[in-house]
């Protein structure tokens, strides 16, 4: 599960209610595995969050994939990614970088102003900023 733009913790909690934890709950309770990790700097996680980059967010989520793929109870050829908000734009960026992403969910990914966006969190070139 990929978290949205901001800070997050594993429930990506906010304003009191936690919908990746309500959402992996289900799963779960459908036999469904599910990796939730907190965002660089929340929780129990170390790093700066406020100097990363969409791309080092992927990576992030790379590195689950790699640590999803050395447990033996998981099916690597079903790992798929749930991105939330911005978690919907860093899913297919993912997906794009491995192999091993068997299919994508994005919920209330970026719609509008998604240029404005990404350019804020990845540094472009000026021919790609126009």
């Amino acid at each position: 599960m990929i978290s949205g733009s901001g800070q997050q913790n594993r429930d990506e909690e906010i304003l009191g209610y936690h919908p990746f934890l309500v959402l992996s709950d289900y799963l779960t309770r459908r036999g469904i595995a599910v990796l939730r990790v907190d965002d660089r700097g929340a929780g129990g996680s170390t790093g700066n969050f406020s100097e990363a980059t969409s791309e080092d967010f992927a990576g992030d989520v790379l590195s689950g994939i790699e640590y999803l793929k050395s447990r033996e109870e998981i099916d690597a050829s079903r790992i798929g990614l749930i991105g939330h908000s911005e978690g919907g734009l860093i899913a297919p960026i993912v997906a794009v970088e491995s192999n091993d992403v068997a299919f994508i969910v994005m919920m209330a990914g970026l719609v509008s102003q998604a240029k404005r966006f990404c350019t804020s969190r990845v540094t472009l070139s000026p021919e790609q900023k126009e």
